[in-house]
This record gives C-alpha cells, structure tokens and sequence, in this order.
C-alpha cells in the first residue's frame, strides 16, 4: 500500500512539474507577443514622408496640400530644439491662399517627440483644448480658437499637436472650426506613418 501511494505521489508531483513547465513556456510565448510602441530601427534621413503627408480625402472641403519644404523648425519653439533626423513642412490652401501649415518631425531619440509636443500643448493654453486617443495610439490635442475683431470678421483656427513613437507634428489650419475634421486627418495620416517607420 506505501508502495501504491508512492507511486501515485510520483506520479502526481511528476504531472504537475511538466504542467509548469508548460506554463511558463506559455507565459513567456505571450511576453513575446505583447506588441509595442517602440520602433524599430530604420534610416530615419532617408524616408520620403511627402508621399504620405497628405492624401486625397485626408483635408476638409476646400483646403488641399499646397508647398512643401523639408526645414523650418516653428519659430516659436525657440533656438533650443534638438534638430530631427527628418521633418516636413506642407502649407494648407484653400482659394488660392495659404491657410495654415502642417510639421513633421521624426527623431531617433523618442524623448525629444515627448518634450516637443508637451511644449506644443503647453503653446495650446487651457481655453477650448480636447485631448484624443485614436485607435492606432496617436496622441492628439486640439485647441479651438476664435478671435473677434470688432467691426470685422470672426478668424476660426484649429490648432493641434499629436505624436507616437519617434514622431511628432503641430499643425494649424485656418478659417476653419473643423477640430474633428482634422482630428480624423490624424487619425488617417497615422498608420501610414507608422507603416514607413515600422512602429507597431
């Protein structure tokens, strides 16, 4: 009878060592797949962003890509910005008038599109902000703004920043209130950008 308990003790502590092997075997595969937001290396200098930028149905009635330039930090982020490994400036048109204008920066270091865009939300303010999450993880916030001239028009501007893994981009579009328009621009600009950068 000790013999048969024994045995079936062996037997027990043998099953339940293979079934923790398994365990951590199963574990480790789904460690492994977790998908992650950083990106892979690739030769940031050389990507070709105008292709994507801006695409047919990506603006809001009216407003098309217009020139394009591949310099021009914002003025007003000051002198101190570390310099991007790529960047794109487009101007928006509409009428045959500028309306506004949209960068693009890509940095090796992820820090930099971090800090550069919490100084883009920071250039915001607080008055008519929303913040947005789309599907793919781009961080979105937009601002609304209004100014009344007394004896003349409303100018309607949206202003946003958005970033996600080592890319970051401010734009603003005028005569305008369209914020979810060019929320959904972002939202449509994104995989594509994460498909050239290969960030997941």
């Amino acid at each position: 009878m000790k013999k048969l308990k024994f045995l079936l003790l062996l037997v027990f502590l043998i099953g339940c060592s293979s079934s923790e092997t398994a365990v951590q075997t199963a574990i480790a595969k789904a460690q492994i797949a977790q998908p992650t937001l950083t990106p892979t290396p690739v030769d940031l200098s050389l990507l070709k962003l105008d292709p994507v930028l801006i695409q047919y149905g990506d603006l809001p009635a009216g407003y098309t890509g217009a020139q394009i330039s591949y310099n021009g930090i914002p003025q007003f982020l000051g002198p101190n910005v570390p310099v991007p490994q790529n960047q794109i400036n487009q101007e928006f048109e509409k009428d045959g008038k500028k309306q506004g204008s949209i960068w693009l920066a890509v940095y090796k270091d992820v820090s930099n599109v971090k800090n550069l865009y919490e100084q883009f939300v920071s250039g915001l303010g607080d008055n008519n902000t929303t913040e947005y999450t789309t599907k793919s993880g781009v961080q979105i916030k937009a601002a609304y703004l209004s100014i009344n001239y007394p004896g003349l028009s409303t100018i309607k501007n949206v202003a946003l920043t958005f970033y996600k893994c080592n890319y970051v981009g401010y734009l603003v579009i005028s005569e305008t209130d369209e914020v979810k328009g060019m929320v959904n621009y972002i939202e449509r600009l994104s995989p594509r950008l994460d498909e050239i950068l290969d960030c997941k």
